[in-house]
This record gives structure tokens, C-alpha cells and sequence, in this order.
């Protein structure tokens, strides 16, 4: 007969009760500032900016307030200042990235687990 040990599993146990109290603070509507879902990061492995307001200085439309430039229009710009097809696209990854950032922390060990995906 064998005798052996498993040690971790109150790792594991602790990070699972992270990624549930990270999972309760993510449910419902969220509003996330420009700078907070576009960090530089993303900005940077995605465009030719540092940051998401260095893209809008550098758009046409930095003239006008961001609520107010028609999607098709900034949908364009994106296009063409932009690893993305679509504004759709840019803001859906970068809520993908924003939700898997929050939800994995402090759970890091389960992050290459977990895909999160919008609709």
C-alpha cells in the first residue's frame, strides 16, 4: 500500500473563495473611466498612442466631447489608428481585459483558466 501527501489544496480553497468574492464585485452595470478600461498597456500593444487620451487629442474629433462624436465616425478612426476592425471591438476587448484583471485578483494561479468573454 501507498502512502502519499497532497499539499496546496488550502491554496486552492483560498483562491477559489477570492475568485467568488471577485465574481460577486463584478456582477451588474459597471462604469469604468476611459483611462482605467484603456490603460496604457492596452493602448500600447494595440496603437501607435501611450494612452487612450493621446489618441483622442490626436483624432479629428478632439474638438468635441467624446459622448458626442458619432460611433461611425470614431468606429473609422479606430480603424485606421488601430489593431481593431470596429470601436465595438476595441471597447470589447478592453472590457474582456479590464473583467479578467479584476476577477484574477489575487487568484493569479487560475488565471491561464479562466476566458471571459463579452457579447
Amino acid at each position: 500500500m501507498a502512502t502519499f501527501r497532497i499539499k496546496g489544496l488550502d491554496q486552492i480553497q483560498r483562491q477559489l473563495e477570492r475568485l467568488q468574492k471577485n465574481a460577486e464585485k463584478l456582477h451588474g452595470t459597471h462604469h469604468i473611466p476611459m483611462n482605467e478600461l484603456f490603460p496604457p498597456s492596452f493602448m500600447r500593444r494595440y496603437s501607435s498612442y501611450a494612452t487612450f487620451q493621446e489618441m483622442y487629442d490626436a483624432s479629428p474629433f478632439n474638438n468635441m466631447d467624446f459622448e458626442k462624436i458619432p460611433d461611425a465616425d470614431w468606429g473609422e478612426y479606430v480603424c485606421r489608428s488601430t489593431k481593431f476592425t470596429s470601436w465595438e471591438k476595441m471597447r470589447g476587448a478592453a472590457t474582456e481585459e479590464w473583467a479578467k484583471a479584476r476577477l484574477m485578483n489575487g487568484a493569479e494561479g487560475f488565471s491561464d483558466y479562466v476566458t471571459i468573454k463579452t457579447k
